[in-house]
């Protein structure tokens, strides 16, 4: 169960804290558990044996209010209970690994839980300085300030985001422990699971296969996988990093569009897009023309006039340039159709293909009718605003290189060996249940 929360949890908890005047919410919960105090069941209730150790009703009771309150929803909701049979499953599986490692190897693994709930924590709570706070902070810091200064202030309000949630650090810390018992191996362990060259090698040989499989017949996939950092071990053929600046229209406007387009409100929407993308034509082209006139490099431009947070200078987005299109994209470099006509026909294709992309059609088609390195397109106009594109690098089709992933396959199946030895103790465990 991943027990993760995010800083959106925290906000709505504190916004609902201040404006009702409510008691925390561990108070508010704290007797809605069924079988707890209604029912009169002793905290030393034995819920569960695991190898004749006993797991007693307190910690599942504490364990399933936090778990409750990070889903939303009250512990006798009618929902709670796959939430519960989770949570006593979690309680049992940590108490089979703790009884099969010794007190220093079962202390390292739950230190990784915490510094990972620590790093989670801090995480969101940045987020929530950054995005709800800064500015109160700094009004209420003045021009001058130090750095201890700050940090005091900044302290402060994280304190409050906590305590409007109804938790100390702690508890947070506790809600938000990844569920990494079962599927990380404690650091301490992995130098008994060290996998010889030749098992790395042919698990290097089992992804590239399985990748190519894939990313052949669905090159999205491989769109989808760079732009979400996940492992690749097959370049399909046309991968390319593109990058671009995007001049956007208001967020009002871009609210308005999305919605008309998720009515269906087709006629609507392009009308206002049009008028959207005329307010802003001017921008982009004074952008485009510094680029083209050498004033500024595109590096340069992405600093000072891109409007997409989401996109990182130094890696930019990946498209792959689909072979079947070769024909459609040919004749708009040609001038025989325009461009227009390519994103129809581009749109024809993914419809008919089942082809899921990752970026939006028009601008998937001016990223493909670039032809050189180093090339940028002229205005490209989406639902988002005007964009421009620069061919950015290629890569190179065919299996990654196996020197450059050999250590994350190595601790994979490191990894691995520790997940099936974690089943083998669950197997082997004898658990007996009591009925409350």
């Amino acid at each position: 169960m991943n027990k993760r929360i995010s800083v959106i949890f925290l906000c709505m908890v504190l916004i609902i804290s201040l404006v009702f005047g409510a008691c925390s919410a561990k108070e508010s919960n704290e007797d809605a558990v069924p079988g707890s105090a209604s029912d009169d069941i002793d905290d030393m209730f034995v819920v569960v044996t695991v190898n004749g150790e006993p797991i007693h009703y307190k910690e599942y009771y504490e364990m399933c209010i936090i778990a409750c309150e990070q889903n939303g929803i009250s512990p006798d909701d009618e929902y709670s209970d796959q939430i519960k049979s989770m949570v006593l499953e979690d309680l049992v599986n940590e108490k089979i690994i703790e009884q099969a490692l010794s007190p220093e190897e079962f202390s390292a693994l739950k230190e990784q839980q915490i510094a990972l709930a620590q790093s989670y924590l801090k995480q969101d709570l940045d987020y929530y300085v950054e995005n709800v706070a800064m500015a109160d902070i700094l009004a209420e810091l003045g021009e001058d300030y130090t750095q201890e200064e700050y940090d005091s202030v900044r302290t402060k309000y994280e304190d409050e985001i906590i305590e409007g949630s109804g938790f100390t650090r702690e508890s947070l810390i506790n809600m938000y422990k990844p569920d990494i018992m079962s599927t990380e191996a404690p650091q301490i362990l992995l130098n008994t699971f060290a996998p010889t060259q030749q098992q790395v090698r042919d698990m290097y040989d089992e992804e590239v296969a399985s990748d190519k499989d894939i990313m052949d017949t669905y090159p999205s996939e491989y769109e989808y996988a760079m732009m979400n950092d996940l492992p690749v071990y097959y370049v399909p053929q046309g991968a390319r990093t593109i990058r671009h600046i995007l001049i956007k229209f208001d967020d009002e406007i871009s609210l308005a569009i999305s919605s008309l387009a998720s009515d269906e409100y087709t006629a609507a929407k392009d009308m206002l897009r049009e008028s959207a993308l005329a307010s802003i034509k001017q921008k982009a082209q004074d952008v485009l023309d510094k680029i083209t006139s050498g004033e500024m490099s595109f590096e340069e431009a992405i600093e000072a006039y891109n409007e997409d947070p989401g996109q990182k200078i130094d890696k930019g987005y990946t498209i792959v340039v689909l072979g079947d299109l070769q024909e459609t994209l040919d004749k708009a470099i040609s001038g025989e159709i325009s461009f227009q006509d390519a994103v129809s026909d581009y749109e024809a294709y993914i419809e008919e293909n089942l082809v899921q992309p990752t970026l939006v059609n028009e601008f998937a088609v001016g990223a493909m009718l670039l032809q050189d390195v180093g090339q940028i397109s002229g205005l490209i106009g989406t639902d988002f605003g005007y964009h421009i594109i620069e061919y950015y690098s290629d890569a190179a089709a065919g299996p990654i290189d196996f020197e450059s992933v050999k250590d994350q396959l190595f601790e994979s199946l490191q990894q691995q060996k520790w997940r099936d030895m974690v089943d083998e103790w669950i197997a082997a465990a004898t658990v007996e249940y009591a009925e409350f």
